[in-house]
């Protein structure tokens, strides 16, 4: 099936704003890169919900859709386990969205109604989930039953990333799928979104200033919510209208890197890990050539594997790769 590479693009947006939150050094422009805090996690989760739509989109058969679902998910959060340890100083958000590939395979055949008020209610509902589920989560944490901590952290309370706060960002990603990826005559609208979504970032950054509330990148709050989402949405909205008009060869190699974001974001930890404990331990990973380094060698490595590796599903990624196989090779058995 052909990959829309438009979202691929974004995809290589979100691998570059994640090189940035993590390891952008305190600058003259720290202000401006501070942003990226803010759109990191909001424009992956936006991604797996329009990525979850596209998939909706282009199905064989519901079985098949829901099995591909699964199987992904499955791979983030055993993926999650699996370097959660190397010891790069660095919160792994995999495991939140492979629960959340799975609740987006649930929920993406909703009405559009329904999505946007499902979304509506979670912005104003999180917050207030998050403070009322976590003596609970203490308590199950602090008696032994890690389990049950575990799904409080990952669902509802965890410190930095929590599912349900995440589906705003999703289900607002699936929307922008069905009324303007799907809707080549739509096009024309995502000038005016991008507009409108600059406008009101713009607007609540000054309120922000204002003193009328706060604004922190992952606190949960609904102002923030609405903020880190309003950001994903205008990066959006810009790389949808306009990574077509870049020059064909650049846009192959942004896309072709996006797509093995599975794998970039495994090869970022390794490299960190590496780079605190072997390198340079006890120091800080925050400078500018890590956010170079790894910004432009995932671009280099991803065109090696597209020059070299001639094969799909294999060619997808080292990672990726391996995924789509799996899936492929399920789905052939299913009826």
């Amino acid at each position: 099936m052909q990959r829309d590479l438009r979202v691929d693009v974004l995809r290589f947006v979100a691998l570059v704003s994640m090189f940035v939150a993590h390891c952008a050094p305190a600058s003259p422009i720290q202000k401006v890169t501070q942003l990226s805090e803010f759109l990191t996690a909001a424009l992956f989760a936006m991604l797996v919900g329009m990525g979850s739509a596209l998939a909706w989109s282009r199905r064989r058969s519901v079985a098949s859709f829901v099995t591909a679902s699964a199987i992904r998910g499955a791979v983030l959060i055993g993926i999650a386990a699996y370097i959660d340890d190397w010891g790069a100083h660095i919160v792994i958000v995999l495991a939140f969205l492979g629960v959340l590939t799975w609740v987006c395979a649930l929920t993406v055949a909703l009405p559009s109604v329904v999505l946007a008020t499902a979304a509506a209610a979670l912005a104003l509902s999180a917050p207030w989930l998050q403070d009322h589920f976590r003596a609970d989560w203490i308590r199950q944490a602090m008696t032994g039953h890690h389990t049950r901590a575990w799904m409080y952290e990952l669902t509802v309370t965890g410190p930095y990333y929590r599912v349900a706060a995440m589906l705003v960002w999703a289900f607002a990603g699936m929307l922008l799928v069905r009324y303007f990826v799907l809707r080549s005559d739509r096009q024309r609208w995502l000038m005016p979104l991008a507009l409108g979504a600059g406008l009101a970032m713009a607007a609540m950054f000054v309120l922000n200033q204002a003193g009328l509330f706060a604004l922190e990148p992952y606190d949960g709050r609904t102002a923030s919510l609405i903020f880190n989402g309003v950001l994903a949405a205008l990066a959006s909205a810009v790389v949808l209208r306009w990574s077509p008009s870049l020059p064909g060869a650049l846009e192959r190699v942004l896309a072709t890197t996006g797509a093995m974001t599975l794998t970039m974001y495994v090869l970022q930890i390794a490299w960190l890990a590496y780079y605190v404990r072997v390198l340079h331990p006890g120091k800080s990973d925050d400078t500018w050539l890590n956010v170079v380094g790894m910004s432009l060698g995932a671009m280099v490595l991803a065109a090696v594997w597209h020059a070299v590796v001639r094969w799909q599903p294999w060619r997808r990624g080292p990672l990726e790769g391996p995924v789509d196989f799996v899936v492929r090779a399920v789905q052939r058995v299913l009826p």
